[in-house]
């Protein structure tokens, strides 16, 4: 990974500006000069050429362009690839490394480019006040061949805070939507306020990571550090196979493997087992591409011609039964391994965890100890997913009936009702009915999205 620094300055207190270019003379800083109000067209001259359209074969968005060559956009625009493509509205494309991730805050950043274009310079803090007004440009669903960005203009219309790490954001009425993660808030002088993301604040509003907040993450993130703390989350390249033994230890284990093949190879996968499981493959987008569960034991089989070059996620779990269960997979094409290392991990009243969902579909999963009638709070904080939280029993068969018949009808469950900075965090206060192992799962709502989030038990 490249090891360089975004500028030499502080940037807790600075915001970027489209400049074109700085001089100084005789070592004497010279006077800024005032900046004045931009029209619509004028904003959108000085500013669109350096703003990036990014490229992945499952998605698309935007970026910012800024000292030193870098690229700053949204995480979730260029997961889970290593490296993307970049063109700017002047044609020029290549392709940029992705340096490092922050699967906390949704943020990342590519390696620096060569190119005449010039960048968003780095000054003092432009204006963020209520009723401030503002322009957002990015690129929505673009599919233009000759692309450029689309502005739109509204005013902030609040402030607000995400506790959990501590991040501050923008609330704007100016329209933004898919494809403009990773794009810029701007205010009408052409500042830039703070980088948009696939953030909505109920139905007309969207938010924007604060400029302050964005640039000392990003430039710790140009120093190769693990600033979410989740530790490496790249999917596995190396150690392939064809033919694979595993074993499903619990009901909740699952095994996970990452298929990278050429778009148009097809694909056959068969799981023998003398126990009930079920088997599914999903797309980096969380789109399905096929399931099986179609008998009690005996072999469970998928097949898919790939569509895409992203990779692929084939997960193999139980479907119902309990105890272990030993499972035999023949491929027609490599499977990657990939170990979760939040599964399994003791959740432990009065601490919190700081975890993340790897890949569309995944779940997590954490035993505790409680003894009968001990009350928890358990809560589920997440920028990136809309956390889904579940308890059950570790063992299901050695519950009371009436027990289990309650778990199974209505579950101990929760999604909404957490609140949060999207007022789509998980909370849930759970008795233990009687002495044992419970199991705290943690997914993403909707199976689709992908990053992390803090677990809290009290």
């Amino acid at each position: 990974m490249k090891i360089a620094k975004l500028g030499i300055i502080s940037l807790a207190l600075l915001t970027l500006v489209f400049s074109g270019c700085s001089s100084s003379s005789g070592g004497q800083s010279a006077t800024p000069t005032p900046l004045k109000e931009l029209t619509p067209t004028e904003f959108f001259d000085k500013i669109s050429p350096s703003i990036a359209y990014i490229e992945t074969p499952s998605s698309a968005g935007s970026g910012l362009l800024v000292d030193s060559g870098y690229i700053i956009t949204c995480a979730h625009v260029v997961w889970p690839f290593e490296d993307v493509s970049v063109t700017f509205p002047n044609g020029d494309t290549s392709q940029a490394q992705v340096l490092n991730y922050d699967l906390m805050a949704d943020i990342a950043v590519l390696e620096a480019v060569t190119t005449n274009i010039s960048q968003l310079s780095l000054i003092s803090q432009g204006n963020i006040s209520t009723g401030a007004p503002v322009f957002a440009i990015g690129y929505p669903g673009e599919n233009e061949e000759h692309l450029q960005p689309t502005l739109s203009q509204g005013m902030i219309s609040t402030l607000r805070n995400w506790d959990t790490l501590n991040l501050s954001y923008i609330q704007t009425d100016a329209a933004v939507t898919f494809g403009e993660s990773g794009g810029g808030l701007f205010s009408n002088k052409g500042e830039l306020l703070g980088m948009t993301g696939y953030f909505y604040y109920g139905d007309n509003f969207a938010l924007a990571i604060s400029v302050a907040d964005l640039l000392s993450r990003a430039e710790r993130l140009v120093d190769g550090e693990d600033i979410a703390g989740l530790g490496s989350r790249l999917l596995p390249q190396t150690g392939g196979q064809r033919d694979v033994n595993i074993t499903l230890e619990n009901w909740f284990v699952d095994k996970v493997f990452v298929i990278r093949e050429p778009k148009g190879t097809h694909i056959d996968i068969d799981a023998t087992s003398s126990k009930d499981i079920q088997m599914w493959m999903v797309d980096a987008n969380g789109g399905g591409i096929d399931y099986a569960d179609d008998h009690h034991t005996g072999t469970e089989s998928v097949s898919a011609t790939i569509d895409t070059d992203g990779p692929l996620f084939l997960v193999i779990a139980r479907f119902t039964g309990t105890g272990s269960a030993t499972v035999k997979v023949k491929s027609t094409c490599c499977l990657f391994a990939s170990e979760d290392a939040d599964d399994g991990a003791d959740a432990k009243i009065g601490e919190t965890i700081l975890a993340s969902i790897d890949f569309p579909s995944d779940y997590d999963y954490y035993p505790i100890e409680l003894l009968a009638d001990e009350k928890i709070n358990v809560a589920v904080d997440s920028l990136m997913i809309n956390p889904y939280l579940d308890i059950a029993p570790s063992e299901p068969e050695s519950l009371p009936d009436d027990i289990l018949e309650e778990w199974l009808d209505e579950g101990w469950a929760d999604d909404d009702s957490g609140g949060g900075l999207f007022s789509t965090n998980a909370e849930l206060e759970f008795t233990a009915p009687e002495d044992g192992t419970y199991i705290i799962v943690v997914s993403d709502a909707n199976d689709e999205n992908i990053g992390g989030y803090s677990l809290t038990v009290e």
